[in-house]
């Protein structure tokens, strides 16, 4: 278990995510920087410099694509023979139309030798990409949720993978809705339809569930996670999330069971272990209603 989580480790950056450099090591191998989710180190040679007129046409041009495949292909030639790199859903690039093939033409940043930006010329599939914000539904929200099913966990996106939070967060920045990316300020976004002690009983929750929750645009909030409310199944509440896993109780203890990848799963699983089920341990459930 310690292997998959590692906690020096909290985010992981797409590719054209804009930052500010606060500081640079004393060998010059790593800056630490700034960018709207989190602040830490990263190596040198994952960034290239610009101006603040570069950064601020990546942020508010309105000719923009946004990912929303689980992983979109980035191919440095229009014949896609020249693989480049992948960006997780949700990340935003500069559009510049289509081929006559049908495929995007998209800009992303690359760093020169000197260490300085070069705006240069990409492609995507079409179908892994949308003009603009994606409109903003409960279907589409679950939609892009399952886009991510089976899709692995990353703690702060290692392996190239996403944990719960940023699980949520890729799914709403395709409709333009930017959520914290830590769970527990997810908790507190949006409007709270339900805050539980400890003791709270179990039908309560339910009770919230079924008269004041929306599918799709409800979230969920345990101490660490955060899942998406999907609805009820045979009186039983469902949840999709990016999951490491859940205690299950033995005859001689707990036992874990590793999931580790987006489910949908039954708000029950735990019920009996030490930790409880997801829905014992369910603190907030908020709406995040426009």
């Amino acid at each position: 278990m310690d292997i998959d989580f590692d906690k020096l480790q909290n985010n992981a950056l797409d590719v054209g995510t804009p930052v500010v450099i606060l500081h640079e090591s004393h060998n010059g191998e790593w800056l630490y920087i700034l960018d709207r989710m989190h602040r830490g180190w990263i190596e040198t040679d994952k960034i290239a410099l610009c101006t603040p007129a570069d950064v601020k046409t990546l942020i508010h041009s309105p000719d923009f694509v946004v990912v929303t495949a689980a992983k979109g292909d980035i191919y440095r030639h229009r014949s896609l023979m020249e693989w480049h790199d992948y960006a997780r859903m949700g990340t935003r690039f500069l559009h510049k139309g289509k081929t006559e093939d049908g495929m995007v033409h998209i800009i992303i940043p690359i760093r020169r030798i000197d260490g300085n930006v070069s705006f240069e010329s990409a492609y995507m599939h079409a179908s892994q990409v949308h003009e603009g914000y994606l409109p903003y539904t409960p279907r589409m929200i679950i939609q892009q949720a399952f886009e991510m099913i089976n899709e692995p966990y990353g703690w702060g996106g290692m392996y190239g993978e996403q944990d719960c939070s940023r699980f949520i967060k890729q799914i709403f920045d395709t409709v333009g809705l930017y959520l914290p990316r830590n769970s527990s300020k997810q908790a507190v976004v949006g409007i709270p339809i339900g805050e539980y002690p400890a003791d709270t009983p179990d039908v309560e929750k339910q009770t919230t569930l079924a008269h004041e929750a929306l599918a799709g645009i409800t979230v969920m909030a345990i101490r660490g996670h955060v899942m998406l409310f999907l609805g009820f199944v045979n009186d039983r509440p469902y949840a999709i999330h990016e999951t490491w896993g859940y205690r299950e109780k033995r005859c001689y203890g707990d036992r874990v069971r590793v999931i580790n990848r987006v489910a949908v799963t039954d708000l029950s699983l735990g019920r009996g272990s030490k930790r409880g089920s997801y829905l014992e341990r369910t603190y907030a459930i908020r709406l995040l209603a426009q």
